[in-house]
């Protein structure tokens, strides 16, 4: 299963690399096997989608720092189990 920070983060890899075929900074193929490499396109929408994501992730990430410097941020260890288990079985 795929977090969504890992999805992130493949998201961000992907729109990397087509910003470098679009500048044709694109790694040579592979001398060995003679394949060229896998190209992937992200749509407009996608785009959109993971800039808002990722903002409304950024968002909650602050209001987490702002309530562990306040002293106001609680662990609850159930939620932190359940997510384990999402991941593990």
């Amino acid at each position: 299963m795929i977090d969504k920070v890992n999805l992130n983060r493949l998201i961000n890899q992907a729109l990397e690399t087509e910003n470098r075929v679009r500048r044709k900074e694109v790694r040579p193929t592979n001398e060995e096997t003679q394949q060229p490499q896998d190209v992937v396109n992200i749509s407009q929408a996608a785009r959109t989608a993971l800039r808002m994501n990722s903002e409304d992730f950024s968002q909650k990430v602050e209001r987490i720092k702002q309530d562990i410097a306040a002293g106001r941020y609680e662990v609850n260890p159930e939620k932190i189990v359940e997510g384990f288990k999402k991941f593990m079985f």
